[in-house]
């Protein structure tokens, strides 16, 4: 493993800014799960209810409704899920009141056109529902349980991630904050446009990987490239911070990140 003790960093405490765990980063987060939210909370109010209501008609000796009709709808598919929103009216029958609207979600290839035939409950001939809606039920409840359980997961995953982050880069910068740090050699295993995938096992006393939401413009400071070795810093030991190129992370000035460039220049040479 590479030993960067003889690379400079700056002999002050440092105003570190962990990517990722800003409070932008945090308000775009927590932005993204508002609209998971939003997404799942409309899935449940608007599936779920005529989804109840189309189980108990599953045994019901449904006829079709006089003058039933579709008076506008229309179906979309996004990969495979087909959307569709379809206004239903019948003679005699109330449907503005009871039924204003079929929204029906399930899986299926796109097509041009889904014919139906709009049925009614002879016991409640106000409550309209159709043939698709019925023929793809049990579709439809399993495509409504994945993407409710999927959009779930999604916001618990993000919530768990989001308080992580946040607790871990305010200690972090307090760590940083008490005395100066000195450098390290942490591995880089993953970077792509999501950020970096950074292993700081057998380096240090804190084990493990972390992901740092990175962008594509930050670049590491690589020590050793063919093993995936860059460049880090640690006050402690234990609250790890990988260094990049432009000296954003560690709170450098222009100068001190030229410099530092500098001593990771020299350390090459010299090994």
């Amino acid at each position: 493993m590479a030993d960067p003790s003889r690379i400079r960093l700056p002999a002050r405490p440092l105003n570190v800014k962990p990517p990722g765990q800003g409070f932008g980063a945090m308000l775009k987060m927590a932005a993204m799960m508002a609209i998971l939210a939003g997404f799942l909370a409309m899935l449940v109010t608007s599936a779920g209810p005529e989804l109840a209501a189309d189980a108990a008609l599953l045994e019901a000796p449904l006829t079709p409704a006089a003058g039933g009709r579709m008076t506008e709808g229309h179906c979309q598919t996004r990969l495979f899920v087909v959307f569709c929103d379809i206004d239903l009216t019948a003679d005699g029958a109330d449907a503005g009141a009871l039924a204003p609207s079929s929204f029906l979600l399930f899986l299926g290839a796109p097509r041009q056109t889904y014919e139906f035939t709009v049925l009614a409950d002879p016991a409640d001939p106000g409550r309209l529902t159709t043939t698709l809606a019925l023929e793809k039920f049990w579709n439809r409840l399993a495509t409504f349980g994945i993407l409710a359980l999927l959009g779930a997961v999604l916001i618990l995953g993000g919530g768990c991630r989001l308080l992580d982050d946040w607790f871990h880069g305010r200690a972090l910068i307090r760590a940083f904050r008490e005395r100066p740090a000195r450098p390290v050699a942490l591995v880089l295993r993953h970077r792509n446009r999501w950020g970096w995938q950074v292993s700081a096992t057998g380096i240090e006393n804190r084990p493990g990987k972390r992901n740092w939401r990175a962008t594509r413009k930050d670049v590491p400071v690589v020590l050793d490239g063919r093993n995936g070795i860059i460049l880090g810093a640690t006050p402690d030991g234990i609250h790890i911070l990988p260094a990049d190129a432009h000296g954003r992370f560690l709170g450098l000035d222009s100068n001190e990140a030229i410099a530092l460039l500098a001593s990771v220049a020299d350390y090459q040479r010299h090994g």
